[in-house]
């Protein structure tokens, strides 16, 4: 599945108030979604990178890349871009952390930056974690 899809699902659920709304938005995007990306999609939707130690926020990363002008990311690919940042250790680690991260960004659209950033840095705010998530997880 294309990360933009995940975006749009994401933003659709922020600009909804109605649990039942941003229930059934993740539900009807987690049915579409691959089985072998399914843990990938739950945890980017709960606001929460599979990645834990990722060691990057907004300043870490300075200015965006140029964006991409068309999507085409998938969960797979930020998931292992991620994993790759996640593994960088010792001297330099930072320097290398921030280029993996660049090197994503410049693949992505500026929605899927700014989701991207967002997720990285903790601060996704769709109104939709754990507890929505996982009712769209039983709907789905």
């Amino acid at each position: 599945m294309l990360l933009s899809e995940l975006v749009s699902c994401s933003a659709e659920v922020a600009a909804t108030s109605s649990r039942r709304a941003k229930v059934a938005s993740l539900a009807e995007l987690l049915r579409r979604v691959p089985p072998a990306e399914s843990e990938v999609a739950v945890s980017y939707l709960a606001g929460e990178p599979r990645q834990r130690r990722l060691g990057l926020g907004w300043a870490t990363v300075g200015e965006l890349p140029e964006a991409s002008p068309a999507p085409s990311l998938s969960l797979t690919d930020v998931d292992a871009a991620l994993g790759r940042v996640e593994r960088v250790a010792g001297a330099g680690a930072l320097g290398q952390r921030r280029e993996l991260t660049r090197e994503l960004l410049a693949r992505a659209t500026r929605a899927e930056q700014r989701f991207l950033l967002s997720l990285i840095a903790g601060e996704l705010r769709q109104g939709a974690l754990r507890a929505v998530v996982g009712d769209a997880v039983s709907a789905a």
